[in-house]
């Protein structure tokens, strides 16, 4: 009896040296190095772009990450194992919290690209040289710009005056109808360090516009953002400081280069509440010796509610200062947002939101303030880790204290997104 135990011991002991340098093979060290990129195609219809967008181009709807992250954290996860290891190997570097850090506000928008062009037009062209891009006029500044004209003329010439600027507005109105196609390439790159409370990110986003039957509105822009991220795990916390650079391109010319120095932190109150905040300085150059250059700031904070495995709500406040080199196109904004997302059966997400924009144009002869108000409904669809589509509507409103810059914008937007 002794020696069969022993000899069944002397097994045990001669199997486990067999088998265990084979079990290690199999479990592989995890790599200080994660890589990931997407391709993004997007067909967009506009009935003004004249309207800028609210805050920027994209709602803060709950994506499928969210709701990854919130049924992990509520203890709900009714994922395989293999993919359980995945998401601890993910832990190492992070969420992707501050993925598009920079990327957001250095994007221009439509209203951004025209009145770097000094286009009141709509129609991607350099106005008179002489007009001041804020009257909605292509006449001179001085006595006989139509701003004058309308606090000196008498009731009849008065009259005129504004029916002429309405159907010019009208005939811009149709000119700006247009569909775009957009493309989108972006990659990025993580290195955690030994610990896993440092992590190294870097990112790269390229982008084209093409619109039909525009050409000259046609733009392309590439980003590049870099910068650590600390994370204590036990605490909640998140710390990014990051650089990012983005130039802007047309007729193959770069119009627009711009820096951005960006530090955000979030931290988790709860498993069910988070807040972030995030500063951005931009130094915005303009390739045109006649238009103004730019310092933007940029503070946002924001707050996300999980109410539950299916249901995520999040809100925003922003305010915004531009101080121009050319001071009439200094301006004050202030924009709130907020969005709720519900994740429905057959692996799609329903989102709902709304943001408004308080724009307060400084130092303009006529005192102009302009609210923007924008509204969406959004469906997304994961076929796949690797595949989404989106389907959305969102409707844009500029209530302008001078009547004539008063405009509605509706769009309808379509996009596939790749995921390697």
């Amino acid at each position: 009896m002794k020696r069969q135990t022993l000899y069944l011991a002397m097994l045990s002991v001669i199997g486990s040296i067999l088998i265990a340098p084979a079990a290690l093979a199999d479990k592989k060290p995890k790599s200080p190095h994660k890589f990931k990129g997407n391709v993004e195609l997007r067909l967009s219809s506009n009935t003004n772009i004249k309207v800028a967008a609210s805050s920027s181009d994209n709602f803060d709807l709950a994506s499928f990450a969210d709701f990854a992250e919130a049924k992990a954290k509520l203890g709900d996860s009714d994922d395989e194992d293999d993919e359980d290891d995945e998401d601890d190997e993910d832990d190492d570097f992070g969420d992707d919290d501050f993925d598009d850090i920079g990327f957001d506000d250095a994007e221009l928008s439509e209203e951004d690209f025209q009145f770097l062009v000094d286009d009141d037009d709509g129609d991607g062209n350099e106005d008179d040289p002489d007009d001041d891009g804020e009257d909605g006029d292509d006449g001179d500044d001085g006595d006989t710009g139509s701003d004058s004209k309308r606090l000196a003329s008498s009731d009849d010439d008065l009259e005129r005056l504004v029916n002429a600027v309405l159907e010019d507005k009208m005939a811009q109105s149709t000119s700006s109808k247009l569909n775009r196609w957009s493309a989108q390439v972006g990659f990025g790159h993580k290195y955690a360090f030994e610990g896993g409370m440092v992590v190294w990110g870097s990112s790269f986003r390229g982008v084209g516009d093409f619109h039909n039957g525009k050409n000259n509105l046609d733009k392309s822009n590439f980003a590049v953002s870099t910068g650590p991220e600390f994370i204590w795990k036990d605490a909640g916390f998140k710390l990014k400081p990051a650089i990012s650079y983005l130039s802007v391109r047309q007729d193959g010319n770069s119009i627009v280069s711009t820096y951005i120095g960006t530090l955000a932190a979030s931290y988790d109150v709860s498993k069910t509440f988070s807040i972030d905040g995030v500063y951005n300085y931009q130094n915005r150059d303009v390739q045109d010796p006649d238009s103004p250059d730019a310092i933007v700031n940029t503070l946002t904070f924001g707050a996300d509610w999980t109410l539950s495995k299916n249901d995520i709500i999040k809100a925003k406040y922003s305010p915004k200062v531009e101080d121009s080199s050319l001071v009439t196109k200094n301006k004050d904004v202030t924009g709130f947002g907020f969005s709720y997302s519900r994740k429905l059966p057959w692996e799609m997400i329903l989102g709902l939101g709304v943001k408004q924009d308080n724009l307060d144009f400084k130092n303009l002869a006529v005192r102009r303030e302009d609210d923007v108000r924008a509204y969406t409904v959004n469906l997304a669809k994961e076929w796949s880790k690797s595949l989404e589509s989106e389907l959305a509507w969102s409707r844009r409103e500029l209530d302008s204290n001078i009547q004539t810059k008063d405009a509605v914008n509706r769009s309808w937007m379509l996009s596939v997104n790749y995921k390697f």
